[in-house]
């Protein structure tokens, strides 16, 4: 099964047991909304309420559309909505749920149950920051409520280098009759827009859209669902285990840091980015980069998202799976401008080190395919095809003839030098190697043959591994 690196962004395992491909491992992007579940009484969702359908084109995130006419935007309402706003930021941070509620419009009893489990859910992050901040522009007027776009900030406190913001669209509903010569009283009655969501191509968290359990170990983080807590224990050793290990071996700064969505469904998975192959449910896991905002270069953090039949197992096949994507966490943006075979050799060259060689399994698949003669590197383009097993073996074998042939800081070094956007590759690695990219192709085919199956004294070759 492939794992991934999208975009808001691994690589197989090249076993017999399993067969991965990535599309993030630790890359770039911001990734879009998924599909969530419709709001209901049982869902903790910051999405519960129906939007206005008065409101805004949903085209325009942060545009000034005109007022329903004849119904000017009255010009205290910024200050009004903003002093809501941050009672209820102010709230989160306090555990104050009761002042928390107490800006909701109380009339809607699903929205209310779905924001208490919104509370419950922040109430077990890590919340370094929490606020609003509210766009004046974007304030458009129904026949009794406004919807406003609202910038959220949040940090996961020793897991986010920087706030992550995100926008969405609020509705404030006018409550009770308006008092002669007396403002009218408002209170949030929606915190999204599915539609203006989508069309926008918002984030959205699984603290956002469900029920969640986050269980926390040293530089760990695990967000589960009530399905998937069962396997939280086995899942946060072995990440730990990970960790230790890839800090052991990527020679670049890391914080060994890490959050993991290990949640009972592909929901997750199949609303990033750029995923790679055609199945998400395929996916076995992807690393992928979350961007500090909206058009904002600036990367907060890169976090794992596994499939649930990875988090279910406790076994070297998922240690392996978790090893491999942790190195493009630890990678970081330093494998942004390489290429993807390269980006994702050095992933599964990690992710074997801590085996010894007789447990380094590769597919019979690829194997059989490595027999048949590779006269050429993959590229970028197909990387991820039918042929994807036999891609990574090729790569992750690229880099252990790199090591063989020059040392272990010779696969460090070649990534080191596409650090630089628009480095080209074929010039660069002959420079480097003194051979060409298809040359090490072909290299590395031979030692991987050689390797998994060695010719008997009679030229004949045994059964391939796997």
């Amino acid at each position: 099964m492939p794992t991934g690196r999208a975009d808001f962004t691994g690589l197989p395992l090249l076993g017999g047991l399993l067969a991965l491909t990535l599309a993030v491992g630790g890359c770039s992007g911001s990734n879009g909304s998924g599909s969530p579940p419709e709001a209901g009484a049982t869902l903790p969702s910051s999405a519960a309420g129906p939007a206005d359908p008065e409101a805004t084109d949903p085209d325009d995130v942060r545009g000034s559309p005109p007022a329903v006419e004849g119904l000017p935007v009255p010009p205290d309402l910024d200050a009004a909505f903003t002093e809501l706003l941050d009672t209820r930021s102010e709230a989160v941070r306090r555990g104050d749920r009761e002042a928390f509620l107490s800006v909701l419009d109380q009339r809607d009893d699903g929205f209310l149950v779905a924001q208490q489990g919104y509370f419950d859910n922040l109430a077990q992050l890590p919340l370094a920051t929490f606020s609003y901040d509210l766009d004046p522009a974007s304030l458009v007027r129904g026949k009794r409520s406004y919807s406003v776009v609202v910038e959220v900030a949040l940090q996961l406190d020793g897991f986010d280098a920087v706030p992550v913001r995100t926008l969405d669209r609020f509705r404030f509903d006018q409550v009770g009759k308006q008092r002669p010569g007396r403002p009218p009283r408002f209170r949030l009655a929606s915190v999204t827009d599915r539609a203006w969501e989508e069309a926008n191509e918002i984030v959205s968290q699984p603290w956002e859209r469900r029920p969640i359990q986050v269980r926390r170990s040293a530089g760990v983080l695990v967000v589960l669902d009530d399905d998937s807590v069962t396997d939280a224990g086995p899942l946060l050793r072995g990440l730990e285990r990970s960790v230790s290990d890839v800090a052991a071996r990527v020679p670049y700064a890391w914080d060994a840091t890490v959050v993991v969505y290990a949640l009972s469904d592909t929901d997750f998975i199949r609303s990033l980015d750029d995923l790679p192959g055609e199945d998400p449910d395929e996916l076995d896991g992807v690393a992928f980069t979350v961007p500090a905002g909206p058009g904002d270069p600036t990367v907060a953090a890169t976090r794992i998202a596994l499939n649930p039949r990875i988090s279910e197992r406790s076994d070297p096949v998922r240690q392996r799976l978790l090893r491999h994507e942790l190195t493009h966490v630890a990678v970081g943006e330093r494998d942004d401008n390489a290429p993807v075979w390269l980006s994702e050799g050095v992933a599964e060259w990690v992710s074997v080190q801590a085996l010894p060689e007789r447990k380094r399994r590769i597919g019979t698949d690829a194997l059989v395919a490595a027999r048949r003669g590779v006269q050429e590197m993959p590229v970028d383009e197909t990387f991820n095809d039918v042929d994807a097993p036999l891609h990574y073996a090729v790569s992750w074998w690229a880099c252990e003839y790199l090591a063989a042939r020059y040392g272990d800081s010779a696969p460090w070094t070649v990534l080191d030098a596409f650090a630089p956007a628009d480095v080209p590759e074929r010039p660069t690695v002959r420079a480097l190697l003194q051979i060409g990219v298809d040359q090490l192709a072909r290299r590395a085919t031979k030692l991987l043959v050689e390797t998994y199956a060695p010719a008997d004294r009679e030229g004949r070759r045994p059964p391939a591994r796997g």
